[in-house]
This record gives structure tokens, C-alpha cells and sequence, in this order.
């Protein structure tokens, strides 16, 4: 989850529609395919964030709504962002030549056309 805007170490700053983006993209890639939920800085993020993860790899679309039991806990009240970090054209093309290398480099690993 360290692809998120909000996480102060890697600077791709994708929103959770843009990771929900590689998600699928990564799912077009295997069948079947396994992640561990962690990583991410930001914890009002990261289980927003899992959750899209984990619906990709289920098959499963949530409810963009928050449930209320949720909002009362921890705060928040969507599950995808409404707002996202100020970028301009370079750096949105930046920000799509590296999705595409992680993309790129998970298919030469495994040999996937």
C-alpha cells in the first residue's frame, strides 16, 4: 500500500481508484495469486486500500460506502478516495511509466505474455 499518495515513502502517489487500477492489472496476469495484507504508513488507508486488494482477488465489488459500524470506529466514510494529491501532466505520465514497470516486471519474472 506504499503506492498511495499519502504514504510518505515511495512517491507514486496513486489514489485507491489507481491502485485498484494495477490490482486488476496485476489479476489479469495469474488466474490465481496470493498477497499478504500489510505495508502502507497511512492507516487510514491501508484497510481501505486491502479491501479493494482482497475484493480483486475474490471476484467481489464493496459497497463504496463505508458501514456505519466502520465510520463510528475509525473514522472515514468511503472506501475510494474523493480527493487525491495536485499533479500536473508529468507527473501523472511518471506516475504511469512506473505502474507499468512494476506491470512489466511481474510478467518477465514469471514468464506471462
Amino acid at each position: 500500500m506504499d503506492t498511495h499518495y499519502r504514504d510518505p515513502l515511495a512517491n507514486l502517489a496513486l489514489t485507491t481508484s489507481g491502485q485498484l487500477a494495477l490490482f486488476e492489472a496485476l489479476s489479469g496476469l495469474a488466474p490465481r495469486w496470493l498477497a499478504f495484507g500489510g505495508g502502507g504508513y497511512d492507516m487510514g488507508v491501508v484497510p481501505r486500500a486491502w479491501a479493494l486488494a482482497f475484493g480483486v482477488m475474490s471476484g467481489q465489488a464493496f459497497p463504496d460506502e463505508l458501514p456505519e459500524a466502520y465510520q463510528a470506529r475509525y473514522g472515514g466514510r468511503w472506501l475510494r478516495d474523493r480527493e487525491g494529491p495536485p499533479l500536473g501532466e508529468a507527473d501523472k505520465v511518471r506516475i504511469r511509466h512506473a505502474v507499468e514497470r512494476v506491470v512489466a516486471a511481474v510478467k518477465q519474472r514469471h514468464r506471462i505474455e
